[in-house]
């Protein structure tokens, strides 16, 4: 291997205290000091949400307004805490454990208010279960703090990158690289989707490269179309939710889109106003002939989330066989005629059953899991039909 599995981890623990340090003033600072002192935090009145799906805001002039491009984590808060004179000695930590919902957005405009003491603020990237809280409510008071790294991305791949029993992290952490001549095959083909299909058959990762406005956007729309056409499951996962976004509007995908079966992690408002028929997904689950969008960073819980399962099934199985060998031994304990061959054929045919069983248990387990992704995916497709 080129990188150790240790220096993996200690590059991201770095990563992770970095980006921790750095937040944990701002969290841990009275809310007073973030309002007044460093203008890092403020508190507007809802307006509305304008048809592109921007939310409007309403600032007050005697306060500095917030920066436009900045990102912020809004905040409905009970009503005890909305007027900022009730905040006294709290903090940023006090009032997000407070919170009712919250959301990251962008601030992307200020605009001049009918009255003179405010101005109309614009925020974009509001997500829409956060929207379907407030859109009747104008005159709600929202607060607006320091956004939130992410810090779930690099704990994540700690987990990954410590799953010593995932086959697939093995083969990609531990292989053995070495440098060699690359040469990529092009494409000529008319219909690319079914060379890319092809390679996808053949091999586990096929990697497609190209210059910008080459078509590479088209061609991943066009293979997730075929393969949920196929009974697929598919996930699209990327750095930005832009890029996700992007495929979504392809012409390709339409179809899967007017039948509601094109869902993504995350859902803003802006998004759902700019492709039609995009649904919301609460998290990631495979759905046959469904295509689901993630950013990187939402993929990665999921990733982790399945190495836990896998090392849970590990522990279970190694449990399952002390314990069969504990039965073993106290049975033969039992055993008046010490015969060596039939207590040999006795202890062979047992951990034989044993190993039956834990079988049979982990496919109960994964039949429970498979059920209750099909009941949600049930639950969701009839929720959307109504």
């Amino acid at each position: 291997m080129l990188i150790s599995r240790e220096k993996h981890w200690q590059f991201l623990e770095d990563e992770l205290k970095a980006e921790t340090e750095e937040f944990k003033s701002r969290f841990e600072a009275p809310v007073k000091q973030l309002l007044d002192g460093k203008g890092e935090m403020f508190v507007a009145l809802f307006e509305s949400f304008h048809s592109n799906g921007s939310m409007v805001m309403k600032f007050p002039n005697s306060r500095a307004l917030p920066r436009k491009g900045a990102h912020f984590m809004c905040m409905l808060l009970p009503k005890e805490l909305r007027a900022h004179t009730s905040w006294g000695t709290k903090t940023y930590k006090d009032l997000y454990a407070a919170r009712f919902k919250g959301t990251d957005c962008v601030c992307i405009y200020h605009g001049k208010a009918d009255d003179d003491r405010f101005t109309i603020v614009g925020f974009r990237e509001v997500d829409v279960e956060f929207q379907k809280l407030i859109e009747d409510s104008p005159g709600v008071i929202l607060v607006f703090a320091p956004q939130f790294p992410p810090l779930e991305y690099p704990a994540n791949l700690q987990k990954v990158v410590k799953a010593c029993t995932s086959q697939s992290v093995a083969e990609i952490l531990d292989a053995e690289y070495k440098p060699r001549a690359w040469a990529p095959r092009l494409i000529k083909e008319n219909d690319a989707a079914r060379v890319v299909l092809s390679q996808m058959s053949l091999t586990p990762t096929t990697i497609l490269q190209g210059p910008p406005g080459t078509g590479k956007t088209f061609l991943i729309a066009r293979v997730c179309a075929e393969l949920c056409k196929a009974g697929k499951s598919v996930l699209v996962t990327a750095l930005t939710n832009r890029a996700l976004v992007e495929v979504a509007k392809k012409p390709s995908l339409s179809a899967l889109i007017d039948k509601g079966k094109i869902s993504k992690v995350n859902l803003t408002v802006d998004e759902a106003k700019e492709v039609k028929g995009l649904r919301l997904a609460n998290e990631i689950i495979p759905v046959s002939g469904e295509l689901t969008l993630a950013t990187f960073y939402k993929s990665s819980g999921c990733a982790a989330d399945a190495v836990d399962e896998r090392e849970f099934y590990t522990v279970l199985s190694a449990i399952s066989l002390i314990w069969a060998l504990l039965l073993i031994i106290a049975a033969m304990n039992q055993i008046h005629e010490f015969n060596m061959g039939k207590n040999l054929l006795f202890t062979v045919f047992s951990l034989f059953a044993m190993l039956v069983m834990v079988f049979i248990l982990m496919l109960f387990f994964s039949m429970i899991s498979q059920g209750v992704a099909y009941f949600v995916s049930l639950g969701r497709e009839i929720m959307f039909r109504l």
